[in-house]
């Protein structure tokens, strides 16, 4: 019986270094991935947005309203590269994208807009959010 007691305190024992392991490790991962998420979808919507430019057909759809407002035919718009900044509760984006027009403004809208409806992102009070994290997102153009 004796043995069959320690077995199950070694088991138990065990089991809690396993968890207090997992508690030390997963909030980290986590929190990672989060930003990795936030730049994945924003780079995911800007070339939606710049795509969106370069084919220069109107679409009436409220996401593409922004966009809208200044596409032509000779509207040019490429994603060159993304940056960001990180700490425990903001990711600063910025995205460089080279064009013949004007187009950081509207890209912006047509990205904050985008991102709003996309699961785990959160737009009130002008801020946009993803799980909690603060975003802010800025395009520039080159």
């Amino acid at each position: 019986m004796s043995k069959r007691g320690q077995t199950s305190i070694e088991e138990l024992f065990i089991l809690i270094i396993i968890l207090a392991g997992a508690m030390v490790v997963i909030p980290g991962y986590l929190d990672n991935d989060a930003k990795a998420s936030v730049v994945v979808h924003v780079k995911d919507v800007t070339r939606e947005g710049c795509d969106y430019l370069n084919l220069g057909v109107i679409i009436n759809e409220s996401k593409y309203a922004p966009l809208n407002g200044i596409i032509n035919s000779s509207v040019r718009c490429f994603l060159k590269r993304i940056s960001f900044e990180e700490n425990k509760s903001e990711i600063n984006v910025t995205i460089y994208v080279e064009s013949n027009a004007n187009v950081s403004e509207a890209l912006k809208e047509f990205i904050i807009n985008s991102l709003r409806e996309r699961e785990g992102f959160s737009y009130s009070n002008g801020v946009l959010s993803y799980r909690g994290i603060k975003v802010k997102v800025e395009v520039l153009e080159s």
